[in-house]
Parts: C-alpha cells; structure tokens; sequence
C-alpha cells in the first residue's frame, strides 16, 4: 500500500486572538488596526467573522506600524 502524505502548509493562518497572544498585541488595538485599513487580514469564504492573518502580514504591519524615536521625539535627551 502506497503511503499518503499530506500536502505541506507553507502558510500558517492565525486568528486574531492567536496573534494577539503570539506578538503581544491587546486584541483591541489588532481590530481598530484591521478597521482602520493598516492591518491586513483575510476571512475565509462565506464567514461573516473570524478574520485571520499570517506571520508575514503580522510582520508587515509591525515593521511599517514602528517609528524610529529619533522621528518622534527629535532624538534622546
């Protein structure tokens, strides 16, 4: 008998609360970010909740949601 295996996941999808945990992000301020159109997520089809992301849309998002603290406050004191 031939021996099945499975097809490997390249892409790992986690819910919000998931990612919330993971990368240490309040659960609020991942949703104000995906209403506000600067997080990324998907939905699968036909659900009407349950957004999900991958590790890369989190690490988009994180690199383009830092500042550099020079930006921000003119520099160190």
């Amino acid at each position: 008998m031939a021996k099945v295996t499975k097809p490997q996941i390249k892409t790992r999808l986690y819910t919000i609360k998931e990612a919330s945990e993971l990368w240490n992000v309040p659960l609020t301020v991942l949703y104000g970010e995906i209403r506000q159109g600067r997080l990324r997520a998907v939905m699968r089809r036909g659900c009407v909740k349950g957004y999900l992301v991958t590790e890369q849309i989190m690490a988009d998002w994180i690199e383009n949601s830092m500042v550099d603290v020079f930006d921000v406050k003119g520099g160190l004191a």
